[in-house]
């Protein structure tokens, strides 16, 4: 526009059109082209901080599992693997670790492309955009497997007052 008709702002005449043509108030928000994604970044920034709480929580039930404090609740005749029928760890929250870990990695990319995009925007952008949930899902899938996975097991209190004997609170 600028070199085609260099005398010619823009603005004003983007103004006339919506104002006067359509009838509806022009509000100077800029384009696809100038579009921060600001809110979306934060949205990550957040589900980042969350998956950290969440892996945290993840780790803890494993170890509390493996050094068992917690015990794993199952019903008569249940084994913990069909390959190893002594395991009790908790294998959802190590799912859980791993995906809150691939999630993450996967932001910093997905952010890049959003908002350190070319001046004239491109294709990547685009394509971040539709394909920008995968995160999303993951913390969502995440969540759920550990949810699921603390609810097979329970406070070992015997273990529990042990490890409160020999180490203190």
């Amino acid at each position: 526009m600028r070199v085609s008709l260099p005398d010619v702002d823009p603005e004003p005449m983007y103004r006339d059109i919506v104002e006067n043509v359509f009838g509806l108030e022009y509000l100077q928000l800029g384009n696809d082209q100038s579009s921060t994604n600001a809110s979306l970044s934060r949205a990550l920034d957040t589900m980042v901080n969350v998956g950290l709480v969440v892996e945290k929580a993840a780790t803890d039930t494993w170890i509390y599992a493996s050094r068992e404090i917690l015990g794993k609740v199952t019903a008569k005749g249940e084994s913990g693997s069909s390959i190893m029928p002594q395991k009790t760890n908790p294998f959802l929250a190590e799912g859980t670790e791993a995906l809150v870990e691939i999630y993450s990695g996967m932001i910093l990319p997905i952010k890049k492309m959003l908002v350190a995009y070319r001046e004239q925007g491109d294709l990547r952008r685009s394509i971040t955009m539709r394909e920008g949930f995968h995160p999303i899902m993951l913390s969502i899938i995440s969540i759920q497997r550990l949810v699921e996975d603390m609810k097979k097991y329970e406070p070992n209190i015997i273990a529990l007052e042990e490890e409160i004997y020999h180490s203190g609170p």
